[in-house]
């Protein structure tokens, strides 16, 4: 091959080439941006990677493994990197069958400094994107099979890579990346077949495809249909079918160790009856007719298909699932017209078709049992799904080129979107943590005169006792005369007990006083063990000098029985104004990002 071909094959290929190197920027960002453990099933697939590390074996399936039945390749692809790590502590409930948080969408706790802390999670991530790269491929090539055209490639290949649900699947720690990919590579070997003919090496590799689709996860069982399909109908006569039996068989033989081992530990193939004891909690059987096949079902599972993140619980606005709902009616515009005016693609689009209309099936199958309404469950029909809405909009022959451009920044742009004004705002912007009073003495009860000006050098201090745990503000009432002051600075500290160190302070100028006071507020981590002890607040000042002065005001009586006012070290019989709040244990991860002393 001369070195002028290679060059032209080079540059033929290069917006591929650097379309999938924008797919692996993305799939890393997503890497990094998700939460870790905040993908469905997460912690469980992380379970199964690391028990194959760690013993070389699948895991059991019981209540502590209750992914243990799931398909085996994914885990074993990725236990090299599934080293020991910590895990992120829960911070949701289960309430009447359902998750909970106290600082939604926070299923675990989430912080910034905790990038090295989950390291090996990390790694296993990145290796699940780089597998999910290769399915992009698959899918490009698989679009370039039935219509010979690169714009075509570069449309299913973005509308794969950029799909946001397949980019917060394929870049977390899953099976259904695995499943994705393996299911891409057969769905271009098929294709492939049902273009060219057979040929005996891709046929061998398409095997091979379906029967790692399969241990990657059961429901890829979807393209076993279309693969017999083509196997069989490209064969001549019945003579050559029966010679390609073994191709099947070859399938059957890969996937056949993992089904004896199922008889033999469970009793059953697919380990499928014993599911229904182990996870009897997510049971619900219903009837084929029943009204949520034609309500939620088909509503959740359409969007849950192109972006529904988190523990689903994050979704994205509106009119981006109405985006994709338009370009798919005007894709099946197209596919109707390229089935009918070129016969050279019917068999192949009948064979795509094939593949979406069985994953179907078999999730609707699943949810006669599961309520699982969730477009992952189709993710082994995505490769197909993209190639035929690569031959429907291909089908404005002129305009090829400029909707492949208008597509690949369509696409770009909405997973952009996801990741930044979606996953990004709802798990790393949070602001102030929803907190609960605690202790407090209102400033209504303020009707004795001020202790005086409080001079620098000296302290005027509350102490109280934290009712619950996770205080994590005080607040005191403070007053500052006269109205506008320009020079000096008053401070806050909290301690525990009298004599104990410093747990939180923080300075205030004395000119951010405004008109007569303010209630300062000392905002600090949530003290875990709080309930029953007792805290200091102190209030100082400096530089602060007649006739500016800060002073604070005080009960006529002792108001408050479980603390007191005190002047220096000497106590009153009153108390001043203040408050407290404490952030309940299942909300501590929202002030991961912006705790600590303020200063």
């Amino acid at each position: 091959m001369s070195r002028g071909v290679v060059k032209f094959g080079i540059l033929r290929w290069s917006p591929l080439i650097l379309l999938l190197i924008a797919c692996a920027v993305s799939l890393t960002a997503w890497a990094f941006v998700v939460p870790i453990f905040e993908s469905p099933d997460e912690p469980d697939h992380w379970k199964n990677a690391q028990y194959v590390h760690s013993y070389s074996k699948l895991p059991p399936y019981n209540s502590e493994y209750v992914e243990g039945n799931q398909a085996p390749l994914y885990y074993i692809l990725v236990s090299p990197w599934a080293a020991p790590s910590a895990i992120p502590a829960v911070v949701a409930r289960v309430v009447n069958g359902g998750l909970t948080t106290s600082c939604p969408p926070h299923i675990f706790e989430n912080c910034p400094g905790d990038l090295k802390k989950y390291e090996p999670i990390r790694h296993v991530r990145l290796a699940t994107a780089a597998l999910s790269l290769i399915g992009v491929l698959f899918t490009a090539l698989a679009a370039f099979e039935v219509t010979q055209s690169m714009a075509c490639s570069l449309i299913a290949a973005a509308l794969v890579g950029f799909l946001p649900q397949f980019d917060f699947r394929g870049a977390t720690v899953n099976n259904d990346a695995a499943a994705t990919v393996f299911s891409a590579a057969a769905t271009y070997f098929i294709v492939r077949m049902a273009v060219r003919g057979f040929e005996l090496l891709p046929a061998v590799f398409c095997a091979v495809a379906v029967a790692f689709a399969f241990l990657s996860k059961i429901n890829a069982i979807a393209v076993v249909p279309a693969f017999l399909i083509c196997l069989f109908l490209t064969a001549p006569d019945w003579k050559t079918r029966f010679q390609r039996a073994w191709l099947p068989a070859v399938s059957g033989l890969i996937a056949l160790p993992w089904l004896i081992r199922n008889e033999n530990v469970y009793g059953d193939f697919l380990a499928s009856h014993v599911m229904l004891k182990t996870v009897a909690n997510l049971v619900y059987k219903r009837s084929l007719r029943s009204p949520y096949f034609v309500t939620g079902f088909p509503q959740v599972i359409s969007r849950s298909f192109i972006g529904y993140f988190g523990w689903m619980n994050v979704m994205l606005p509106e009119p981006i699932y109405k985006a994709y709902a338009v370009l798919g009616v005007l894709s099946l515009v197209g596919i109707f017209f390229v089935f009918f005016r070129q016969r050279r693609s019917r068999f192949a689009i009948l064979l795509l078709a094939t593949i979406p209309i069985v994953s179907i099936a078999v999730a609707i199958d699943f949810n006669l049992t599961f309520s699982q309404p969730q477009g992952r469950l189709l993710f082994p029909s995505l490769a197909a799904v993209m190639t035929l809405v690569a031959v429907g909009v291909g089908a404005f022959r002129p305009a090829r080129k400029y909707i492949a451009i208008a597509l690949l920044l369509g696409c770009l742009s909405v997973n952009v979107y996801a990741l930044a004004d979606v996953i990004y705002p709802a798990y790393w912007q949070h602001g102030s943590v929803p907190s609960q009073p605690d202790a407090a003495v209102p400033d209504t009860l303020m009707r004795g005169q001020p202790p005086g000006p409080l001079l620098a050098g000296h302290r005027f201090t509350q102490s109280f006792t934290a009712e619950h745990d996770g205080l994590s503000a005080v607040e005191m009432e403070v007053a500052g005369y006269p109205k506008a002051m320009k020079h000096g600075s008053f401070r806050l500290s909290l301690s525990e007990g009298q004599n104990g160190p410093v747990l939180a302070e923080r300075e205030w100028p004395a000119s951010a006083m405004p008109a007569c006071c303010m209630y300062a507020r000392l905002a600090f981590a949530p003290l875990a063990h709080s309930a029953g002890k007792t805290y200091v607040l102190s209030l100082s000042t400096e530089g602060i000098v007649p006739p500016d002065y800060i002073t604070v005001f005080l009960s006529a009586a002792d108001v408050y029985l479980y603390g007191k006012f005190s002047i220096d070290a000497t106590a009153t019989k009153q108390d001043t104004s203040f408050r407290a709040f404490y952030t309940p244990s299942d909300a501590y991860c929202s002030v991961c990002s912006d705790s600590g002393n303020s200063s």
